[in-house]
């Protein structure tokens, strides 16, 4: 059977039946064997886009017969970079599916002499398969209503034209186009038509014209911001669904065709409207350039104005796309004088696309004579401080450069060109102690105002009052030191004739005053001598001085515990 334009035939049957009468069919195309059929395929610009065509229609049904082979003849001009393909999906990989290629052969390159998509028909081909360009969307679709091979069987004999006698039941019919669907009725209901079909209601029943999704088809977000053109023309689709379609118009049917509009950051913006659409839009690309919003931070939605006879609705798609630019971090050579050569740097060793300024930066690599760096822009969240390893280790940072004693981070201010095009001032910070990675490799920037640093604890049988003796002290912790000091228990072990020594930063104030160190076992306060106080560097640069504690007498002690407690 030769192929078949059946968007021309009627009556549209679903169901058991039994059928007889004439069929008529028309032959358009030339065989070449018993087997073998050549189809002609050109492709037509319309005010829908390119679209292709077949026996002079754009984008039909056509039928085709198990046994035998059809070749589309793609030597035409017109089909130049439009490869022609079959998919089991509407419009193919666009919507979202992907090439059917089972006895299937491509020859040549389209719009050249020679070139042709074959495919044989057997038992295992589907009994529908749509077509589609591999390189633009949309092109078997024409008025909303997508192309397709339908196989001559029993399962598509519902599409066949010419006359008929029939008998039997039906689940679905269609006359002149229209479906009519009795599912479900019910005693003293009537058909009615809800603008796509005839179904069963009640006799006074009203269809309200609704839309019932919009989307689009990027939802990546949040994205670089940029300048010029973010989406070019045909980039971005659209797809749309209805309750009681299809629509006439975007305010009454007056107008015509639905319409798209561009918000962004919630307001209207008139160089992203698409208007007209299709007529009963449901799916689309965009007509024009989408360019980036103006601003970092700004956010672009869009929103499909439809409607059908007198009811009108609304749907902003529930893609929301954020504009950002980058937070970046790694390692410098210096930690002063920087330019936007020294944050591109950064961004081609590390970069986050989003607005939050408080990041674990984990496997940062930091060499011996290099810094730690980071830069964000100026209109996000300053960093208050920056934390390097995890408690019972977690120091903080020196990120002042000319201060060792302050958790601040030094700042300076550049202005920096990202890789979308996008200029805007950016922070940049670094580190005052270069091979800072020595400690730990994770750092986290943060806007806590708790400094972290540790609380040393251990025995002596001598003591001399300085940073290199605090340091040297078995024990030590960050984890007490979480802005409240009371509470903790400092666990010293067993020991011989020892001074018990503790160091706590100055900032807690003084044992008897602001704490008491106790033995935890009785409860009693220690008796300790106050130290001169100890300025300790940590190991990432932070400088601060600390109270020494060292007890009155040497003691001899049983799994002792230090008991940091309330006055």
């Amino acid at each position: 059977m030769a192929l078949l334009d059946s968007k021309q035939l009627n009556p549209r049957l679903t169901g058991s039946f039994t059928l007889s009468g004439s069929l008529s069919t028309e032959k358009n195309t030339r065989i070449v064997s018993n087997i073998t059929e050549i189809v002609k395929v050109t492709v037509q610009s319309t005010g829908q886009g390119n679209k292709y065509v077949f026996l002079g229609a754009l984008a039909p049904d056509l039928t085709i017969s198990e046994g035998k082979t059809y070749r589309f003849d793609q030597s035409d001009s017109t089909n130049s970079n439009h490869p022609f393909r079959f998919s089991i999906v509407n419009n193919g990989t666009w919507g979202g599916g992907s090439a059917y290629t089972t006895n299937v052969t491509v020859v040549g390159t389209p719009g050249n002499g020679g070139a042709y998509t074959e495919i044989k028909v057997d038992k295992v081909t589907p009994n529908h398969l749509y077509y589609y360009c591999t390189q633009h969307a949309n092109m078997g679709i024409y008025d909303n209503k997508p192309g397709k091979f339908l196989k001559n069987d029993l399962n598509n004999l519902h599409k066949v034209s010419g006359s008929s006698d029939s008998t039997g039941s039906f689940g679905l019919a269609q006359i002149g186009g229209t479906d009519i669907n009795p599912t479900g009725v019910a005693r003293d209901q009537v058909l009615k038509f809800n603008g796509t079909r005839f179904v069963p209601a009640a006799f006074d029943a009203t269809f309200v014209f609704t839309i019932a999704d919009f989307d689009m088809n990027d939802s990546t977000t949040p994205q670089l911001i940029g300048t010029g053109s973010w989406k070019a023309a045909g980039e971005l689709g659209f797809t749309a669904s209805y309750n009681n379609g299809p629509p006439d118009g975007f305010e009454g049917s007056g107008s015509g065709a639905p319409k798209i509009q561009g918000f962004v950051d919630g307001s209207v913006s008139s160089s992203y409207d698409m208007f007209p659409l299709s007529s009963s839009f449901t799916l689309g690309t965009n007509p024009m350039v989408i360019t980036y919003p103006p601003s970092s931070n700004d956010d672009i939605r869009f929103k499909l104005f439809a409607s059908a006879g007198t009811d009108t609705d609304d749907d902003f798609t529930d893609q929301r796309i954020y504009f950002r630019n980058q937070f970046v971090y790694g390692e410098l050579s210096k930690n002063n004088g920087f330019n936007q050569a020294d944050i591109r740097t950064l961004a081609a060793a590390n970069s986050v696309t989003g607005t939050d300024t408080t990041r674990t930066l984990s496997g940062v690599s930091i060499g011996d004579s290099n810094y730690l760096a980071f830069a964000h822009r100026t209109g996000d969240t300053n960093v208050t401080q920056v934390y390097c390893g995890n408690n019972p280790n977690r120091l903080t940072v020196a990120m002042d450069r000319t201060d060792a004693t302050t958790k601040t981070p030094l700042r300076e201010t550049v202005s920096y060109l990202n890789t979308a095009g996008y200029t805007e001032n950016y922070f940049v910070y670094a580190s005052k102690e270069p091979n800072i990675d020595a400690h730990s490799t994770t750092f986290v920037t943060s806007t806590n105002n708790q400094i972290r640093n540790y609380i040393y604890w251990g025995t002596g049988s001598a003591w001399v009052n300085n940073e290199a003796s605090v340091e040297a002290l078995t024990n030590k912790n960050t984890s007490y030191d979480d802005g409240s000091i009371t509470g903790n228990t400092l666990s010293v072990g067993s020991f011989t004739n020892q001074y018990v020594i503790v160091a706590i930063p100055n900032r807690y104030g003084d044992n008897d005053s602001e704490y008491q160190l106790k033995d935890n076992s009785t409860n009693l306060p220690f008796a300790f001598n106050q130290q001169s106080d100890v300025t300790v560097t940590n190991a990432v640069g932070f400088q601060e001085d600390y109270s020494v504690y060292r007890s009155t007498n040497k003691l001899t002690m049983t799994n002792a515990t230090v008991l940091v407690d309330t006055v």
